[in-house]
């Protein structure tokens, strides 16, 4: 992450404009190459959805500095409709 954000080294204590400018340098190394999408599901992070061919990642960019990642990875089976109609019902309580 250090290189990214171009404001030495992340896990030091982190002001809100470098922190801000973590974020930025973040999304803005991703925008050429990958689909994002920004939100909010914790109250103290905020959350960069990438999607890349075959997966997607979750990035949390905390307040105190911690970064968290979880990277979700395709099989590469591709499924037909019929695979949607099953996570639909799987996931509609």
């Amino acid at each position: 992450m250090e290189a990214l954000c171009k404001v030495g080294p992340w896990k030091q204590e982190v002001s809100f404009v470098r922190w801000r400018s973590c974020l930025n340098s973040f999304v803005n190394s991703r925008r050429e190459t990958s689909i994002f999408d920004l939100g909010a599901h914790r109250e103290e992070a905020i959350m960069v959805k990438v999607a890349v061919p075959g997966e997607h990642w979750e990035v949390e960019f905390f307040a105190s500095g911690e970064v968290e990642v979880e990277v979700f990875r395709s099989d590469g089976n591709i499924q037909s409709e019929e695979a949607l109609a099953k996570l639909l019902r799987e996931n509609s309580e």
